[in-house]
């Protein structure tokens, strides 16, 4: 821009123009629906507009931080799903963790349980919407000769299944147990107290490695527990 020679630059203002231009129009489709987040909509298809636009990719940057690396929880629903006991190499880790909070147990073991007798269990839209996932996984693994195996896991309160489709489409599925001691007595997670519970839910807060950012509601009731 000079001031004095009235000659003015618009080199660097229309792109940052045209940027606004399409979000309008993207605004304009939403502003009577009060469902839909402005910003998932500029996540949905929009890598045209991404590639064009490099000062709107904050916009993805805060979709997938809230996505990815945001954890939200509150006190009737259960923080973790324990997929990180699941996992073998964790589990002197995880125990070492485990007793210093003087729970009493010493180890634990993923134990083969046959998936029918787990589904049996659930409600039919439920067991339906689980046999139609492993289904697709299968798929996924055929279509792709995928080597990686894929882990489904399933928590309740008082409940925990890992589900996995390896390589070969094959389907397992495990629960967890717990020892307290060495007489090889291994107790299911629904017998374990209800502290031993939230302990193990915070567990993966405090071993997590994955950059997230956890929001817990009633964290209290966790102290509480912690100084039982």
């Amino acid at each position: 821009m000079d001031i004095q020679q009235k000659i003015y630059f618009l080199q660097r203002l229309i792109p940052v123009l045209q940027m606004w231009q399409t979000m309008e129009v993207y605004t304009s489709d939403i502003k009577d629906d009060s469902t839909v987040l402005f910003l998932t909509v500029m996540n949905r298809n929009k890598k045209n507009f991404y590639l064009k636009f490099e000062k709107a990719h904050i916009l993805k940057d805060v979709f997938d931080w809230i996505k990815q690396a945001l954890d939200i929880n509150f006190p009737d629903v259960p923080i973790s799903d324990y997929y990180y006991l699941s996992r073998a190499d964790n589990v002197k880790e995880v125990c070492k963790v485990i007793s210093a909070f003087g729970t009493g147990i010493t180890d634990y073991k993923m134990i083969d349980v046959q998936l029918e007798q787990v589904l049996e269990t659930l409600p039919k839209n439920l067991r339906d919407r689980i046999t139609g996932d492993i289904e697709r996984k299968q798929v996924e693994h055929r279509q792709n000769n995928d080597n990686e195996k894929s882990i489904m896991v399933m928590r309740s309160k008082f409940d925990f299944f890992a589900i996995t489709v390896s390589k070969d489409e094959k389907v397992e599925c495990q629960t967890i147990e717990f020892s307290h001691g060495k007489d090889g007595i291994l107790f299911e997670l629904s017998e374990e107290s209800d502290g031993t519970l939230r302990i193990l839910d915070l567990l993966e807060v405090l071993l997590s490695k994955e950059g997230k950012t956890y929001v817990i509601d009633e964290l209290q009731c966790y102290r509480a527990c912690w100084k039982n």
